[in-house]
């Protein structure tokens, strides 16, 4: 990384060794050549809650989603007052890393769907959700696995970058491989409805996917 900060990215590849490198560490392939099982475990469990939310929404609606999740809304709540509320009950408190992490990585995803854009508006009745269930919790996870990077290599970055400017580049780069990835190899991973009965086990392969720089 900090290298990749120094130099900055002279190529796409460069981007893509610093993501292999940083995920086969985050977590080691056994001897099979996967991820073991129970990596990760906040991101994998608020993936598959943020997809049963979407499921919801688009079969029951809005409230009914909502009412799953024990999240209630008053006359007086806005987006402002909403979102606490949705990031607990999709992702938890925020007590460990992997919590704090899927967290910002929630924000992130319903700031990109368009769904913060104000936060004073009252709520009401959306009629759908912005994406289908598995293309909402893809998404969500190529942002968890940037922030987790961002968590663990961020001040590395920022430390050995030439000016803020350019350390803000490279981390917008690495954030777009992350979510170029994901498009690229989930048909890689079969079946696109997989993930709703084994996300975690989903989540592992695409991992090993992507560290798998070589083969690339």
């Amino acid at each position: 990384m900090a290298h990749y900060a120094a130099m900055g990215p002279a190529s796409r590849l460069a981007v893509a060794e610093v993501v292999a490198r940083y995920v086969i560490a985050l977590a080691p392939l056994n001897q099979v050549g996967m991820v073991p099982s129970g990596s990760l475990p906040a991101v994998t469990q608020t993936a598959a809650a943020l997809g049963t939310f979407y499921e919801m929404w688009e079969t029951q609606g809005w409230f009914a989603a909502l009412n799953h999740f024990g999240v209630q809304i008053q006359t007086d709540h806005t987006w402002e007052t909403l979102i606490p509320a949705l990031l607990g009950a999709l992702a938890g408190p925020g007590a460990g890393l992997d919590e704090a992490v899927a967290r910002t990585a929630l924000l992130d995803h319903f700031a990109a769907m368009g769904l913060l854009a104000d936060l004073a508006a009252p709520i009401a009745a959306a009629a759908a959700p912005p994406l289908p269930a598995a293309e909402g919790a893809w998404h969500f996870l190529a942002l968890a696995l940037y922030h987790r990077c961002i968590a663990d290599l961020g001040e590395t970055l920022e430390f050995y970058a030439p000016t803020v400017a350019e350390g803000r580049q490279r981390q917008e780069a690495l954030k777009a491989h992350f979510l170029g990835q994901f498009n690229l190899l989930v048909p890689m991973l079969g079946d696109a409805d997989a993930w709703e009965s084994h996300p975690e086990i989903w989540l592992m392969n695409f991992i090993a996917l992507l560290g798998n720089y070589d083969v690339r």
